[in-house]
């Protein structure tokens, strides 16, 4: 793919991309299933900050939030993919 195109293909993903995140969950096929998955997370947080010692509470909020991050990346990767297959109709990922 030209270099400039890419740069714009890319710019308009990150923008796109950034403006779908502001919105909630509502239109989201599998809000309940979201759901369902999102409550135990919180069960099993919950469940480690009761019985782990507090000097590890930092410990297991920085792994939360470290697997977050890496979910934002890896959706961020998916999205840029899917974009760019479907204007190239390429099967490179």
């Amino acid at each position: 793919m030209d270099k400039k195109l890419e740069d714009i293909i890319d710019g308009v993903i990150e923008n796109k991309f950034s403006h779908i995140q502001e919105y909630n969950f509502k239109d989201m096929k599998d809000l309940e299933e979201h759901k369902k998955l999102e409550n135990r997370c919180e069960e099993i947080h919950q469940i480690l900050v009761k019985h782990l010692p507090e000097e590890f509470h930092d410990l297991l909020d920085a792994l939360d939030c470290t697997r977050v991050e890496i979910g934002a990346l890896e959706s961020r990767y998916y999205f840029q993919k899917g974009i760019i297959t479907g204007f190239t109709d390429s099967t490179g990922l």
